[in-house]
């Protein structure tokens, strides 16, 4: 399912849609996205990192949330590459215009 439906929803035109989809993805216990091949793993987590920077607010706010959520998962944390690029990207979120964005930013900092 992930390969197929959910994949185009990260290009809806809707934001609202796409922020979904981020909370959804945010929501998989550490367990489970161990378990997923690491061609799935891979692709959550660069979606994750581009839609941090997404054109919607609510989009990156939500991103960025998942983000702070994945760098909690251990196989993430150890991942040099991937905290790197939270880290980066998080940073990028604590200069955003929008308050939301900021706070979540904040917030994934603060679990990295």
């Amino acid at each position: 399912m992930m390969t197929s439906a959910v994949t185009d929803l990260f290009h809806d035109d809707i934001n609202a849609v796409r922020a979904t989809i981020c909370n959804c993805f945010s929501q998989v216990p550490a367990r489970v996205f161990d378990a997923l091949s690491r061609d799935r793993r891979i692709m959550m987590q660069t979606v994750m990192l581009g839609l941090a920077r997404d054109e919607a607010p609510l989009v990156r706010a939500t991103a960025s949330r998942t983000l702070g959520v994945y760098i909690t998962f251990q196989s993430l944390s150890s991942d040099a590459l991937f905290v790197a690029d939270v880290a980066l990207a998080l940073t990028d979120g604590l200069n955003d215009k929008n308050l939301n964005v900021r706070i979540r930013a904040s917030w994934g900092l603060g679990n990295l």
